[in-house]
């Protein structure tokens, strides 16, 4: 589950990435604000550092009940930045 989690945001990044090279704007204020300051390679390798060492303490901890509803939450992330970027595309 953890691994399904850490697929996830790698997407998101990926969804992102495109949707902002499409012309879109990022939908999340705090991650807009560290794009703005530190720049998208700078804020997409942070945050896949804290998604990996997240990850390995759902893992170890044994916090993977906590993992489906992160999953579910992160499936509705992907389809909406899949929206936005067919939106943008037309």
């Amino acid at each position: 589950m953890a691994i399904v989690w850490l697929l996830f945001n790698v997407l998101d990044v990926a969804t992102t990435h495109l949707a902002l090279r499409l012309g879109a704007l990022e939908a999340n204020p705090v991650m807009a604000g560290f794009i703005r300051v530190t720049g998208e390679t700078t804020t997409y390798s942070l945050k896949l550092l804290i998604v990996a060492v997240a990850a390995a303490l759902f893992y170890k901890v044994g916090w993977q009940l906590l993992l489906r509803p992160l999953n579910m939450l992160m499936a509705m992330v992907l389809l909406s930045n899949s929206a936005v970027m067919a939106i943008s595309l037309q």
